[in-house]
């Protein structure tokens, strides 16, 4: 299992007042043919595209919106990203702390965001569950068991 806090190392792209804040990396595993694959984002993209072979790749895209490096890593520090792979099984959420979003408009006002998207490369034959709350779901080259949702974005299959 990858636990992870997003705070550290972030290159800055400028937009108005605030700045966006984005890190990637990626995970690798050995997930075995035919693996349940569970992928929950809650304000991000998740998307899955189906490879050849028995390994899964999850890239972990970060984006804060924030004032300055050091609020866009006090903001990431709350933020905690999980993956976890082995044979057979697959998963991929992140664990926001209660009322996060209360902590983050009291802590340093409006208008900061964070969103975490998971860009997923595994095996054909997988089994997955996708879902975001507020983001773009999309699956290509599945033959396995598919369940696609989300609550406010659009969802892609091919």
């Amino acid at each position: 299992a990858v636990l992870m806090t997003i705070g550290a190392m972030f290159a800055s792209i400028p937009a108005f007042a605030l700045e966006e804040f984005r890190t990637t990396e990626t995970r690798t595993f050995d997930v075995g043919s035919n693996p349940d694959v569970l992928i929950e984002a809650i304000s991000g993209d998740v998307s899955y595209t189906a490879i050849e072979g028995t390994t899964a790749s999850v890239e972990i895209v970060t984006v804060i919106r924030a004032k300055n490096e050091e609020e866009a890593a006090k903001i990431g520090e709350k933020l905690r990203v999980t993956v976890t792979g082995e044979s057979g099984y697959l998963e991929a959420h992140i664990d926001k702390p209660d009322r996060f979003h209360d902590w983050l408009r009291r802590t340093f006002g409006r208008n900061r965001d964070i969103s975490v998207s998971f860009l997923v490369k595994g095996p054909r034959d997988a089994e997955a569950a996708l879902s975001s709350v507020s983001g773009e779901v999309e699956a290509s080259g599945l033959t396995g068991v598919l369940e696609a949702e989300s609550v406010s974005g659009n969802v892609r299959v091919d």
